[in-house]
């Protein structure tokens, strides 16, 4: 649920204009292409290069509720 509309499905990750670093990292954000070496194996990963902002994004999704529940 949207904390400011109370919508379901709406956005709930919002990016200011002035979060100029963030965005630039959105933008150059890039995948590598790796061999799988198995059926487990994914057959993408991040580039790690200028993803701080994309690091420390994905930490505070990962460790926040679904506010739904």
């Amino acid at each position: 649920m949207n904390p400011i509309t109370g919508e379901m499905g709406s956005p709930r990750l919002f990016i200011f204009r002035k979060c100029v670093k963030t965005i630039e990292e959105f933008i150059g954000y890039e995948w590598q292409a790796v061999p799988a070496m198995d059926d487990r194996d994914p057959v993408d990963k991040p580039k790690k290069f200028n993803d701080h902002s994309m690091d420390q994004n994905r930490y505070v999704m990962a460790t926040r509720p679904d506010p739904s529940q």
